[in-house]
């Protein structure tokens, strides 16, 4: 973290810390952000944050590994409860600048929301995708075993006939299947807005071997604008499965400034299917590509890939007389708000914005929820 007090007006000035509200160069938000209302944030010690180094967001403890007491006290964190949901995990500061050097994850169970005053640049890598088994940031867990996955849209629990189905979000999850005749297990369903009101994140893969948790849900908001670097990558993708597992869906994204520029990368695509008794699936890729199904070697078995890109869909497991074979997770939702309703976009957005799962739309207005 850098440490220095920055009070420039300059907004290519990164800064690292400035010590009261006066240091902000904005008054504040003229739109008022979705899931949760403007007045909620004080913004009556908030300082300028520049992360530097690696660095975790714990979304239910309110704690940012990598700051130390008296920088921490620069930004303020609320648990809101966002209508028609639970609750989502506030940071707010003047603004947010995440540096190359740094990588950033998040933990915690709660809906990520990083609210600047000002600006946040992204140069690095902030994920809100699962380890494994265990999800984050509102994203659905990986269920006991043999069970129908967890979210809205769980996939099929693996069966004596068939693994597990992928999760699904706004895209569906790919089918588990077993041998040519047996009964399929589904896929998970769509469910969701597309303006992510509320935020929430995506569902896991039905259980058979183990792995395929979700992506969770991440809001970024600015009141002045939000730039996503060359070097930085926005990631919720879904976990890839373990044998006889369905791979879980994308999370969500939604960034909500008048101006929004991306230049690198906003990833929720769904994770790949497991196969056989070994093979494990890909999990949920930071760019365009969809993350690859596993293949099993003993018994030639292929599962689901991942959706991403232009298919939003995960794909069915390939049907075997040998063994069983999981599908991938499905997309999850990215949503862009600015003053115009177009951001500036030469980087990567997966699922493409030429889906119904990428879209874009306009800012609230100023006291409208």
């Amino acid at each position: 973290l850098s440490s220095h007090t920055s009070t420039s007006d300059d907004p290519n000035d990164a800064g690292g810390v400035s010590p009261h509200l006066s240091a902000c160069r904005s008054k504040g938000p003229t739109f008022e952000p979705s899931n949760f209302p403007n007045a909620a944030i004080s913004w009556s010690t908030l300082g300028d944050i520049d992360l530097v180094q690696d660095c975790s967001f714990d979304t239910d403890r309110g704690t940012v590994s990598c700051l130390n007491s008296d920088t921490a006290s620069l930004i303020e964190y609320q648990q809101i409860v966002q209508p028609g949901s639970g609750k989502i995990a506030v940071f707010a500061a003047c603004s947010w600048r995440f540096e190359p050097s740094s990588k950033i994850k998040v933990v915690g169970a709660l809906p990520l929301v990083i609210y600047a005053v000002d600006t946040i640049e992204l140069d690095s890598l902030l994920s809100a995708s699962p380890d494994g088994v265990t999800a984050v940031a509102g994203g659905a867990q990986f269920p006991s075993l043999d069970s129908k996955g967890l979210g809205p849209g769980g996939g099929g629990p693996s069966t004596d006939q068939a693994a597990g189905g992928g999760g699904g979000f706004c895209g569906q999850g790919g089918a588990g299947v077993g041998s040519s005749g047996d009964l399929p297990s589904p896929g998970g369903t769509t469910y969701g807005t597309s303006d992510l009101v509320p935020l929430v994140g995506g569902s896991s893969g039905g259980a058979g071997g183990g792995d395929g948790a979700a992506g969770g849900a991440v809001q970024l908001v600015a009141g002045m604008s939000i730039l996503v670097g060359q070097a930085g990558m926005l990631q919720v993708g879904g976990d890839g499965a373990r044998p006889n597992s369905g791979g879980g869906s994308g999370g969500a994204i939604l960034l909500e400034a008048p101006s929004v520029t991306i230049t690198g990368v906003l990833a929720a695509n769904g994770g790949g299917g497991g196969a056989g008794q070994s093979g494990h699936g890909g999990n949920g890729t930071p760019d365009s590509n969809p993350a690859v199904g596993a293949v099993d070697s003993i018994y030639h078995v292929m599962g689901g890939n991942g959706s991403a890109g232009e298919a939003t869909n995960g794909m069915d497991g390939i049907e075997s007389a040998d063994w069983k074979s999981g599908g991938g997770g499905g997309a999850g939702r990215i949503r862009i708000n600015t003053s115009t309703g177009a951001a500036t976009v030469t980087g990567t957005i997966s699922p493409a914005l030429t889906t119904t799962c990428a879209t874009q739309g306009t800012l609230h207005p100023l006291f409208a929820l």
